[in-house]
């Protein structure tokens, strides 16, 4: 037996994964024509170097949700490709921070403008007050679920 909530649930769920599947395919698409080739956890790894400074691996991994040893791989092939550099910290000689280098920063600005111009274009398809609604609605549910 269907429930009020169940429908809506079913609804919202089958929208956002076609919704997700089908930006990241586009985003992997874009990706992978860029110079160098990014994978979407890398980009979303640059992304977050870029907007809170250097980062502990460990800081990293807990945001990116992955064990250590999974992310120092692709560390690695990032540092190899001159977009992160490794430091050590200023105060805790042990400690190392991960930190975006000019390549790194300028890659990683020129990917999320190609984002950013990704996700207009879909949105422009939208009236100006279905884009507003859908925006609102969309940020009162992350705080919702926050």
């Amino acid at each position: 037996m269907e429930t009020g909530i169940q429908r809506p649930a079913d609804r919202f769920y089958s929208a956002f994964q076609q919704i997700q599947n089908r930006l990241r395919g586009e985003l992997q698409t874009q990706l992978t024509a860029s110079s160098p080739a990014l994978t979407r956890s890398q980009f979303y790894l640059l992304r977050q170097l870029s907007r809170q400074g250097r980062m502990t691996i460990s800081d990293l991994s807990a945001w990116m949700n992955v064990r250590q040893p999974t992310l120092t791989p692709m560390i690695n092939r990032l540092e190899d490709s001159g977009l992160v550099i490794r430091l050590k910290d200023d105060k805790d000689r042990r400690m190392v921070r991960i930190s975006l280098t000019e390549k790194g920063r300028q890659i990683t600005e020129s990917a999320e403008e190609s984002w950013r111009e990704l996700i207009n274009r879909h949105l422009s398809e939208l009236s100006a007050e279905d884009r507003g609604a859908l925006i609102v609605l969309l940020e009162r549910f992350a705080g919702l679920i926050g």
